[in-house]
């Protein structure tokens, strides 16, 4: 599992134009297994954790632990799928 911060997530590029800064708004996050089928997104309001997995598989894409708005550091962070 990796960790991103929240200024790696700042700075993912955009697939549409492959900008970090384009205000296109979006960020498309996809499962390896099946990237056709979409995700699904559960947010557990105890952890303050989005858990986004694959549609078919339930296979882990991304954890995004968010932290209160103009938070810095360890609130403000994603963990990645697997190996």
């Amino acid at each position: 599992m990796k960790i991103l911060s929240a200024e790696q997530l700042r700075d993912l590029r955009c697939v549409t134009c492959g900008s970090s800064a384009c205000g296109h708004g979006s960020l498309l996050l996809l499962a390896k297994c099946h990237p056709r089928a979409g995700t699904r997104t559960a947010y557990d309001p105890q952890t303050h954790q989005l858990v986004i997995t694959c549609n078919i598989c339930d296979a882990h894409v991304i954890t995004i632990t968010l932290g209160p708005s103009g938070s810095q550091g360890a609130g403000n962070q994603a963990s990645t799928g697997g190996a």
